[in-house]
């Protein structure tokens, strides 16, 4: 439940603070999730495949937190408008366009409703995470081939070597394949994210391949299989359809491109981005200077320990018995050197001149201990 009225001053952490996020909103300072948009490629699979979507209309189909939505404004797409059946979800997208100034639209409703009832073309349909929601997924499928001749998919599949689903033949539009039906758990936290029905029906990977192939995809590039997905089995493609045309009644969701107009929209976009990354550095730098200035009260805090006083006169000590032992060293040497020319004077001379000599030699000695 949202609270009744929000009292202190107006901020964007305000509007944020409504809902727990699962993405990291790239706006400074401010506290959401922690899954950084920065880190999710889905995107740029679309250039590597389309090498640009510079002025492409979008479909975005559950945008979820808008991320994507974000993103392929970034890379350079015309005009992006993003259906959500979650009022929450829809809710956080209006947030995010606020926050990060977008001119994306946002939708509340059942995509595939849209689909079936407006006479609209769109150059790329974006569909990260949505397939393996859908009780028709056929269906689905045959919709975006009508409406655009681009496509993305990031969707879940059923593996081979998974077990307890039961098969059910199916034939739509044409084509057959086998339905796996999953059953939504009511009281699951996550119910809010799945698919409008009770249930969903997942595909096989070379299913959804073929049915796509056979809807007028000529090009179908995978650009990730990840069998190993803790939610199950998952792949992402990216399709054309080079023979596509659209439907006789259908229109354009937006009028044809103004040149001077997207470039100056290009101008305002990277703008925007250098402001970001500015704001981005100015808070690194903060952050830099805090950890310095953290590091130099740690440091004092050592220096003026009685522990590390205590291990500086423990130095000075040992330097001091260092240095005193250097000066025995020294002494001994001496006194080496001296007991040296005695014994060449003993050698050398005869006994009784050099009596006086032994003598001192014999102290010397017992000075010495020998």
């Amino acid at each position: 439940m949202f609270p009744q009225f929000i009292t202190t001053p107006p901020s964007a952490q305000n509007a944020a603070d409504l809902f727990s996020w699962v993405s990291q909103v790239p706006v400074a300072g401010l506290r959401t999730g922690t899954q950084n948009f920065d880190e999710d490629r889905r995107t740029e699979m679309l250039i590597d495949v389309f090498g640009s979507i510079d002025g492409f209309r979008v479909l975005e189909l559950g945008p979820l937190e808008a991320a994507h939505t974000y993103q392929m404004e970034q890379l350079g797409a015309a005009s992006v408008l993003a259906i959500e059946a979650s009022p929450e979800l829809y809710l956080k997208c209006l947030i995010v366009k606020e926050m990060l100034d977008l001119k994306a639209h946002f939708l509340l409703g059942d995509f595939n409703r849209y689909l079936e009832q407006q006479d609209v073309v769109f150059d790329l349909i974006f569909a990260s995470g949505v397939l393996y929601h859908m009780s028709d997924p056929l269906h689905t499928l045959r919709l975006i081939a009508n409406a655009a001749p681009r496509v993305f998919l990031w969707t879940h599949y059923m593996g081979e070597d998974e077990t307890g689903f039961q098969a059910r033949p199916v034939e739509v539009h044409g084509f057959r394949c086998h339905y796996y039906e999953v059953v939504y758990d009511p009281n699951s936290h996550s119910r809010g994210w799945a698919g409008v029905n009770p249930s969903a029906c997942r595909m096989r990977k070379n299913d959804i391949l073929a049915a796509l192939a056979s809807f007028g995809f000529d090009r179908v590039v995978v650009t990730e299989d990840l069998p190993d997905h803790p939610g199950g089995p998952a792949f992402s493609l990216v399709g054309h359809n080079s023979r596509w045309q659209a439907p006789t009644q259908a229109v354009p969701t937006t009028t044809p491109v103004n040149h001077d107009n997207y470039y100056r929209a290009l101008c305002a976009r990277l703008r925007s981005q250098i402001d970001h990354l500015t704001q981005k550095l100015l808070h690194l730098n903060e952050q830099k200077i805090q950890a310095e200035a953290n590091a130099q009260q740690q440091r004092e805090q050592l220096l003026n320990s009685p522990a590390w006083q205590e291990t500086i006169s423990c130095a000075k000590e040992a330097e001091r018995y260092r240095l005193r032992c250097e000066q025995l060293q020294a002494q001994l040497a001496q006194y080496d050197t001296a007991r040296q020319q005695l014994d060449e004077i003993l050698r050398s001379r005869s006994w009784k001149l050099t009596a006086p000599l032994r003598h001192s030699r014999r102290l010397l000695q017992r000075w010495r201990g020998d």
